[in-house]
């Protein structure tokens, strides 16, 4: 078991959970088990890094930390996201990918500091219509799922700059997506489109067969 350095000690002073505190997350009982470390504790914490470990459930007590404005948990096991994550007032940064996640809860939409929102490799098949309610959101990166219809949610993000759906199964391409103000990165390859329309905002453009 690595040390931390004297920084790392305080719970009460801490404003970031640092590398070294993966040795606790890496254990899953220790967070999400009978005795939950609870960051709502941590009244000055604004960004907590639990990614790459195994986790398969998130304790709602995690979504009570107001302050709180980055939060990774990407590369675990996790399959449902609380109702409670709508308590997550300021978050600016959430990123969900590489998990089992089916379905991004309609909470998510009270979320409206939200400014990157990252659910890649995940296996969501619909995105709500509701998302449309992040208006701050700048970043949406949804690539390697299920998706099979581009939620007309998305044509209503405008600060959005950067869309990431490639991998995924979406066969129509939605028009209203180039309307987008501040749209300037747009990744469509590996779908199953039969044609894409001829605009240099779609990168990496690709042709997948459908079989």
């Amino acid at each position: 078991m690595s040390s931390c350095s004297p920084h790392c000690q305080s719970f009460v002073d801490m404003i970031h959970l640092p590398t070294c505190f993966n040795v606790f997350f890496r254990v899953e009982p220790y967070l999400f088990g009978s005795k939950p470390i609870n960051i709502n504790r941590l009244p000055k914490i604004y960004l907590a890094d639990l990614s790459s470990n195994a986790i398969r459930r998130v304790d709602s007590n995690i979504f009570f930390a107001e302050s709180l404005t980055n939060l990774y948990l990407q590369n675990n096991l996790i399959q449902v996201v609380p109702d409670s994550i709508e308590y997550l007032i300021n978050l600016v940064v959430i990123d969900l990918s590489e998990n089992n996640i089916e379905k991004i809860p309609l909470a998510i939409q009270a979320l409206t500091e939200l400014d990157a929102l990252r659910l890649s490799s995940n296996g969501i098949r619909k995105v709500p219509l509701s998302i449309g309610k992040l208006i701050k959101l700048e970043e949406l990166n949804l690539s390697s799922n299920s998706i099979d219809f581009i939620s007309k949610g998305i044509s209503k993000l405008i600060n959005l700059e950067e869309l990431d759906l490639s991998n995924n199964k979406i066969v129509k391409f939605d028009m209203k997506l180039l309307d987008l103000p501040k749209l300037r990165e747009l990744n469509l390859s590996l779908n199953w489109f039969e044609k894409l329309p001829n605009d240099d905002r779609i990168v990496n453009k690709s042709q997948r067969s459908f079989w």
